[in-house]
């Protein structure tokens, strides 16, 4: 063989072994990244525990960090908008992310998550499905009072309107405005006394406020005006007809002196003394639950 054919042969089989060894380190490349494998898809949720807000996912001993991305937008659909937290980055544990500090406007955020995986075992997982969390912020309590049979409170800002309860009992009129007149809550019930509070209407976001302070209201009753009052000068005695429920009756004497007696006369001959003219009126005096009535005809 001569010397050229020698250096092609030569040249030949170190092509087929640059070949042979190029391809052996592909397929042992190929290999070795076809067996990493890819980490699960997590799960996660928002819980609450007390004032605190906790994105948790599933834990995964494998996962070498946790991704938390979120989103507050208009366009929950565009995960490249959501901003990304590593869990590593925020505390120990990495398989939650506290996000009471990021959650805090009334509205609604979006969440998602994935696991990281190490360089040599294991990949990234995909995405987990996009979460939503409302989060509703609390409204200020009404303060209460009542004036005559006029009952207001204060207004509450984030609100749409108030709920009256009575007796303990909700009605079921919404009052838009921050005032109620009570008279015909008063008619619809025997009960002699009746206790009111309310409570604000949050609004879409914002949770119903807590009852308000109560008002109590106690029914009265003005006793009837005494009739047939009448003077007999013969024995000086003044008398009228009984008035229902009245405890004692008071005689006005000339617009200045007064005297109360239980009994329906009274006999003024030890007092008409001087000649003159003496004018006399009664009213009934109430109790509790019964008002004073007005003074009769003279």
């Amino acid at each position: 063989m001569s010397k050229k054919a020698k250096l092609w042969l030569i040249i030949s089989i170190s092509l087929l072994v640059v070949i042979a060894c190029v391809t052996t380190l592909f397929l042992v490349l190929f290999n070795q990244k076809s067996t990493k494998l890819i980490l699960e898809t997590p799960v996660v949720d928002c819980q609450t525990d007390g004032n605190k807000k906790l994105l948790i996912a599933k834990y995964n001993p494998s996962a070498t960090d946790y991704v938390f991305y979120i989103y507050s937008g208009e366009y929950p659909d565009r995960t490249y908008d959501y901003a990304p937290f590593t869990a590593s980055e925020n505390q120990e544990d990495r398989y939650y992310l506290d996000v009471t500090d990021i959650f805090i406007d009334a509205k609604d955020y979006y969440y998602c998550c994935k696991l990281v995986g190490d360089s040599e075992k294991f990949e990234n997982s995909k995405l987990s499905e996009v979460q939503k969390f409302t989060n509703k912020k609390s409204i200020l309590t009404p303060r209460l009072s009542l004036t005559d049979k006029t009952l207001s409170w204060t207004k509450i800002e984030n609100s749409v309107g108030y709920i009256l309860r009575i007796n303990g009992v909700d009605q079921k009129d919404i009052i838009e405005s921050e005032s109620v007149d009570i008279s015909s809550y008063l008619m619809q019930t025997t009960d002699k006394t009746l206790t009111f509070s309310v409570k604000a209407i949050g609004k879409e976001l914002y949770f119903d406020s807590e009852y308000s302070n109560t008002a109590k209201y106690t029914k009265t009753y003005t006793l009837s005006k005494v009739k047939n009052l009448a003077f007999n000068s013969l024995n000086n005695m003044l008398s009228w007809n009984k008035v229902t429920n009245a405890s004692a009756y008071e005689i006005l004497i000339n617009e200045e002196r007064t005297i109360v007696t239980t009994a329906l006369s009274y006999d003024f001959s030890s007092y008409i003394t001087d000649v003159g003219t003496y004018k006399f009126k009664v009213r009934a005096l109430g109790n509790d639950d019964y008002k004073t009535g007005e003074y009769s005809e003279p």
